[in-house]
């Protein structure tokens, strides 16, 4: 079917560049089509556009929710080959040569909406999505334009030749891509409203992956890593990065790692020392420095190098301390502009502001198998707290094994941590048998050249399998200890710190980590 002039549907929310874009158009020998919104806006900047009704006939209805729903529309954009060409052109339709269409901005102005203040269906684009759709699935002939960002290559393609089959294949994946992601957007969002946040089976689910950019590298230099945000999964924006290196792949896991354990430390200023995900050392205090100071003592050797991690503010006092050693990275949720100017001295320095919020999710995923395991995020804390044996632990003691389990919580499997008040003695994390674990927290206790006032006590992430860490801890002067419980020789550890006259604790929860 021939003509002399090519046919463009414009219909976006987003207006950015669009009155150029369309200026280019006509300048290619497109006549301008336009939903109402997009009409009125091009009419405004002075460039010549069609109103869709005149199209179809008829116009918009419903609030707007029919616009495009007619064969006079998706005759023209789905129109391929002689046979549907003659068909269209017997019932007066002409081809439509290119469609640029965004969509509602439902995830924007769902947000906006809570779940008990009703309906969010009004922010769902219906005739949008289905035009962009069968624009894309026509892409033998049809340019399918999803975003202001493909404006400059469309207007390019069509000045110098490259309208092909491959550039137009590329463009409708793009809209494909958000076309999907704009759908999965809007069923984790009415999954949330029906189910809650909790709904963890279902035989089908779609996860909005939006790209938020390129990192350094991935885990090793040779490897590319980038970063998607997941609203469904309650997703928050990147740490902002104040200074240092661009941040990497590992970066992003050691920031979240340290969050999630600082978050969940209670107290005035928490600090933790990060390594490969693992805590070297946490401390709870009244000032950040001091956090610091008592967090990276617990095991300066492996906090070389490693990424500290606040849940409060970082002042000019906590700046001195940090820049005296080799560090990677800095994350608080603040800095002071002297602290911020002694941290950018060192080139290198990554620094990051982030809040312990930040790193939460609603679900946690693990890509194996060509699949994914998911799970609900450890949140417990505490658990039970059943004391089973003679001794009960003091108010301070209680205290000091809550702080101890939330840094064993976070610590790789097996992980045993030795404490005193809120301040970590030695963590051992990663080992294959749980008495190696408590002999690595020994050592790094024992290579501590000094050692803070109050009594010893001992968090264990698993069940004691056997008896023998509550003796040797026990003959090392830790006070309590507090487990999951589970063992078949429970008991044998309950008597063990009986004979010792130290207290145990069982939560009841345990807090593997792989």
């Amino acid at each position: 079917m021939m003509k002399t002039k090519k046919t463009a549907i414009l219909s976006v929310s987003d207006k950015t560049g669009l009155a150029d874009f369309a200026r280019g158009l006509i300048k290619a020998g497109y006549e301008i089509i336009a939903t109402s919104g997009t009409a009125g806006f091009l009419s405004k900047m002075g460039v010549k556009v069609r109103d869709v009704s005149d199209l179809t006939g008829i116009p918009e209805m419903l609030d707007g929710r029919v616009k495009t729903l007619h064969p006079s529309v998706f005759g023209g954009v789905l129109a391929s080959g002689k046979k549907h060409f003659a068909e269209i052109k017997k019932a007066g339709i002409a081809p439509v040569d290119l469609v640029a269409v965004n969509f509602y901005p439902f995830e924007e102005k769902a947000a906006r909406v809570a779940k008990k203040d009703g309906d969010v269906a009004g922010h769902i684009d219906v005739g949008g999505v289905a035009m962009l759709r069968a624009a894309a699935k026509n892409y033998a002939r049809v340019i399918a334009v999803s975003s202001s960002e493909d404006y400059h290559d469309v207007l390019t393609a069509l000045s110098s030749g490259g309208n092909n089959e491959n550039f137009r294949k590329r463009l409708a994946s793009r809209a494909f891509a958000a076309s999907a992601y704009y759908d999965s957007v809007i069923s984790s969002r009415l999954s949330v409203d029906s189910d809650g946040a909790g709904v963890l089976v279902r035989s089908k689910i779609a996860l909005p992956l939006k790209f938020v950019g390129a990192l350094r590298y991935g885990e090793n230099p040779h490897q590319p890593a980038v970063f998607y945000l997941c609203p469904a999964m309650g997703g928050m924006p990147l740490p902002e990065r104040l200074g240092g290196k661009e941040i990497s792949f590992n970066n992003l896991l050691d920031a979240a790692a340290g969050l999630a354990v600082a978050g969940d430390l209670a107290g005035h200023s928490a600090c933790v020392v990060i390594k490969h995900t693992n805590p070297c050392g946490a401390a709870v205090a009244r000032r950040a420095v001091d956090a610091y100071i008592n967090a990276f003592a617990t095991d300066p050797v492996s906090s070389f190098g490693g990424s500290v991690v606040f849940n409060c503010g970082v002042d000019e006092a906590a700046a001195s301390e940090i820049v005296k050693v080799f560090t990677d990275s800095v994350v608080a949720p603040s800095f002071t502009a002297s602290a911020l100017t002694m941290l950018k001295k060192k080139k290198n320095l990554l620094i990051l502001k982030s809040k312990p919020a930040a790193a939460g999710a609603k679900f946690e995923f693990r890509s194996i198998f060509g699949g994914a395991l998911v799970q609900k995020p450890d949140i417990v804390r505490g658990g039970a707290f059943r004391v089973v044996t003679k001794k009960r632990p003091s108010v301070d003691e209680k205290k000091s094994l809550l702080f101890a389990e939330a840094v064993a919580k976070y610590s790789k499997s097996n992980a045993v941590v030795l404490a005193s008040g809120s301040v970590t003695l030695g963590v051992g994390s990663g080992c294959v048998s749980r008495i190696d674990a408590f002999r690595a927290a020994l050592a790094k206790m024992r290579a501590r050249p000094s050692m803070p006032d109050g009594k010893i006590v001992l968090a264990s992430d698993a069940f004691l399998p056997f008896d023998d860490i509550a003796r040797e801890a026990a003959a090392v002067g830790v006070s309590s200890i507090i487990q999951p419980g589970g063992s078949i020789r429970d008991a044998d550890s309950v008597r063990a710190c009986d004979e010792a006259g130290i207290s145990m604790v069982f939560t009841g929860v345990r807090h593997f980590k792989h």
